[in-house]
């Protein structure tokens, strides 16, 4: 058996791409969980799992996941976020992060890549109509000339990644959850 090799994987899409729901499908599939918490804040700054048959801490999960938008859109800052990012590559856990307002999300995964840490993005691919469907089912609302406008960035942002050397795959809702499940090692 080889080396555990501890992946940082970014989960992006368009508003309505189902990003917070993949990532809540993932944390199903551990069996243990602990909530970090900042003295003053109710809300977790994030979640560590882990197997039963794990004794240490597999995933970290930046964020909270009670309300529809989870991930990193719920912290303080993205400072915040990729300080914990670090925090947990350095001690050999997994990251699975996501949100939609990461406008330096890109550059920023380019500079781990440069740091030679093993990281990947998974951009959710979706119609600019299913988009928007989801974001109003939750209530919100968004103009359509919006997420057209992300999910062509969306596709720009594939080309960046690649150009980068940076792992990057473009799938649809269920085959971005079949590769995040891959780049972890878990079993379907």
């Amino acid at each position: 058996m080889g080396e555990v090799v501890t992946m940082i994987i970014s989960l992006r899409g368009t508003n309505g791409a189902g990003k917070s729901t993949l990532v809540r499908k993932i944390m199903k599939l551990y069996d243990v969980e602990h909530h970090a918490y900042e003295e003053g804040r109710k809300k977790p700054l994030s979640t560590l799992l882990r197997r039963n048959s794990s004794f240490a801490f597999e995933l970290m999960v930046p964020g909270h996941y009670e309300i529809a938008n989870g991930g990193v859109d719920t912290l303080p800052s993205l400072d915040k976020a990729y300080t914990m990012i670090e925090l947990a590559h350095e001690t050999g856990v997994h990251v699975l992060y996501e949100g939609k307002n990461m406008s330096d999300g890109p550059q920023r995964l380019i500079e781990m890549h440069e740091k030679g840490w093993p990281v990947a993005a998974v951009i959710i691919k979706i119609t600019n109509g299913e988009a928007e469907k989801s974001v109003r089912k939750r209530g919100h609302k968004i103009k359509l000339g919006t997420i057209v406008s992300l999910n062509d960035k969306m596709t720009r942002q594939v080309e960046t990644f690649r150009k980068a050397g940076v792992p990057v795959w473009h799938l649809s809702r269920a085959s971005a959850l079949k590769k995040v499940k891959e780049l972890l090692e878990l079993k379907p």
